[in-house]
């Protein structure tokens, strides 16, 4: 699966926001980090589809982060915590200055197994387009919001990122858009072979 969006910020500060997983978590629907050890961090994260729940606990680990080139590749393995699947992922993120903002496009290699997996490849997309829209503009609106000062000494220490809502799926509303896309590429592809 691949993704991208531009976010309204230059090059440098994209790069830190996003090796920042404990910042970016918090963009993520459902997601939470829990730990951390070295470029380790240990996540979890949590989905609703309609009334089935699930929630993943395991690591995501920084793998590669080439600052020249500005691509990281980050590795995630989770397990359900009732034993209901396993999810391993591959991400590699590459920026790319676009004036003053910056093209970030997401490649995501991803494995299921257990009761996600059952959903299908086509509603398993839909629902990483729909969390990846969600970070995609939540990170955006903290990028362009002015950088913070330095605290000073008599300041209070900020907290840790509050864990985001999960993401909850209307299982009707997928179909639907399944359906919806499904009739598209059928028409689509036979208007194109008629016109042959």
């Amino acid at each position: 699966m691949e993704h991208a969006f531009t976010a309204p910020t230059p090059i440098e500060r994209a790069w830190t926001a996003l090796l920042d997983i404990e910042d970016v978590a918090s963009c993520l629907p459902g997601a939470e980090v829990t730990g951390r050890n070295g470029d380790s961090y240990e996540a979890a994260m949590k989905l609703s589809l309609g009334p089935m729940r699930m929630r993943y606990a395991g690591q995501v680990t920084i793998a590669e982060a080439d600052a020249d080139r500005h691509r990281a590749v980050m590795r995630a393995k989770g397990s359900d915590t009732r034993g209901q699947g396993v999810a391993n992922a591959d991400i590699t993120m590459t920026l790319a200055s676009e004036a003053d903002s910056t093209r970030v496009t997401v490649t995501t290699e991803l494995e299921l197994a257990g009761k996600v997996a059952q959903m299908g490849r086509g509603i398993v997309d839909k629902v990483a387009d729909d969390i990846f829209e969600q970070f995609a503009s939540c990170l955006s609106r903290k990028l362009s919001a002015p950088t913070a000062q330095a605290p000073s000494a008599s300041a209070p220490t900020a907290s840790a990122p509050a864990p985001s809502e999960p993401l909850r799926i209307k299982p009707v509303a997928l179909m639907l858009r399944s359906l919806r896309d499904w009739v598209a590429r059928l028409f689509g592809g036979s208007r194109g072979r008629t016109g042959r």
